[in-house]
């Protein structure tokens, strides 16, 4: 995780090449890391949600089937 830096810092560029300003400690690191998590399983919930909703639907209708039957032509 690094920030935006506009001019290289004053005491030169470390070896790793992540000055002190970018380096991030262990809980921030985790923390971030957890929120990214979080906002993919919303996103992949939110992409099931339609999935989720029709095999509801689905099983409700086979629980219920029609319990009279119909008479005369087809509506179509």
């Amino acid at each position: 995780m690094t920030k935006d830096i506009e001019a290289p810092p004053a005491d030169g560029i470390p070896d790793d090449g992540i000055c002190r300003r970018c380096h991030v400690t262990p809980a921030e690191a985790i923390t971030a890391l957890l929120a990214r998590w979080a906002a993919e399983d919303a996103a992949r919930a939110e992409a099931e949600a339609p999935h989720a909703e029709a095999a509801r639907r689905r099983e409700q209708r086979a629980a219920n089937p029609q319990t009279a039957d119909q008479h005369g032509p087809p509506p179509f």
